[in-house]
């Protein structure tokens, strides 16, 4: 079972989502995970040891994040916020305005970009995004369905999802 939903399983900390996933775990009878420690394990995944996060969201809500992450152990080289405050208005965005987010979020020092916001529609944009940034860029969907994967030990090759999903990827 994996909490999929970005926002909500960091802005308690680094405690709270651990507590969140042991609750959500006891409840279904299964291993749980969530989108936030999602990214955590895709970072690792591909490699990345610095990253840059160009969220949809207020600065400051960003901010959480970034806190959750370098909780993790990730060190965050720049963070950028969009102020976006509603998931109906981010899931308006076309492929222009994300991959706008990715170009303006990324950072020189950065091997991955993350975009952790559920309502932001990737997935069929994640070749461009990687294209665009020349680094594997992470995204909320795709972190969670790769994380649901992970959890039941099963790996999947699919290019078309980004680098995380590429066919060099060893087994979870």
């Amino acid at each position: 079972v994996v909490w999929a939903c970005t926002s909500a399983s960091f802005v308690f900390g680094w405690d709270g989502a651990h507590e969140q996933v042991r609750e959500v775990s006891a409840a279904a009878g299964l291993p749980a995970s969530s989108t936030s420690f999602a990214f955590a394990h895709a970072v690792r995944a591909v490699g990345a040891e610095r990253v840059a996060v160009a969220a949809t969201y207020p600065a400051d809500v960003a901010e959480y994040f970034t806190a959750f992450l370098k909780a993790a152990g990730i060190e965050v080289v720049a963070t950028r916020g969009s102020g976006i405050i509603t998931a109906a208005e981010v899931g308006t965005w076309g492929r222009e305005e994300v991959l706008a987010l990715a170009r303006a979020g990324d950072h020189p020092a950065a091997h991955a970009v993350l975009l952790p916001d559920t309502a932001l529609h990737t997935a069929a944009h994640l070749p461009a995004l990687e294209a665009a940034v020349g680094k594997p860029v992470l995204t909320a969907n795709q972190v969670t369905a790769w994380e649901g994967l992970r959890l039941i030990g099963h790996a999947a090759a699919c290019p078309a999802l980004g680098r995380l999903f590429g066919s060099d990827r060893p087994a979870p």
